[in-house]
């Protein structure tokens, strides 16, 4: 540890290193309060800007305006912008309700987030109906409710069974893939859609 420094690189590649005595001067918080900024609405928020979800529990003294709080939201259909202390920095976060709980989810400041700049997408595009009604048909044929729990992680599920035939000193089974579905050949939407 006293070979680590902490530093900052600018744009332009320079590292400025940064001493605890630099630290000290910083407005670093440590509140437990969540400051609330304003109510917005539900859809004003990009999904983009979300970062970690976390429950929020009130303790004992805190249940009812909890509950006003939570009721107060969903009646509003609105998210509250919050300003909270996370490991001595300031972080921005939306309280919404989910369920019967009030989620914390924490944002990426405005200046994280990279605009998207493909040049490829500079020039039109030309799109024929025919293929659009290709393409929306593709789209209604595989529609569908979203339900978390279809859904697995096999990596994670394939390491814990690593683990578990490791503590009992078996040896691993052997990795199965996937068959080979598309390889790892691209093919384009149009020619997709005219196998389908």
């Amino acid at each position: 540890y006293a070979d680590i420094a902490k530093g900052y690189e600018t744009e332009d590649g320079e590292m400025v290193i940064l001493t605890d005595e630099d630290m000290t001067d910083l407005p670093l918080t440590s509140s437990r309060e969540i400051a609330v900024e304003k109510f917005v609405p539900r859809d004003q928020i990009d999904p983009m800007l979300f970062e970690k979800s976390y429950y929020l529990e009130p303790e004992k003294s805190g249940a009812k305006p909890y509950a006003l709080l939570r009721q107060a939201l969903l009646d509003a259909d609105r998210m509250a912008v919050v300003k909270v202390a996370m490991r001595q920095r300031e972080t921005l976060a939306v309280l919404r309700v989910r369920g019967d709980v009030i989620l914390l989810q924490t944002m990426l400041w405005p200046d994280e987030v990279r605009a998207a700049d493909f040049d490829v997408l500079d020039g039109d595009v030309e799109l024929r109906d025919a293929e659009v009604a290709m393409a929306m048909s593709l789209v209604e044929s595989l529609a569908a409710d979203f339900e978390p729990d279809q859904y697995e992680d096999a990596y994670a599920k394939a390491v814990a069974e690593l683990v578990d035939a490791k503590l009992a000193g078996a040896a691993p089974a052997p990795v199965t893939t996937p068959d080979e579905v598309g390889s790892a050949e691209v093919v384009d939407l149009l020619t997709a859609l005219q196998r389908s």
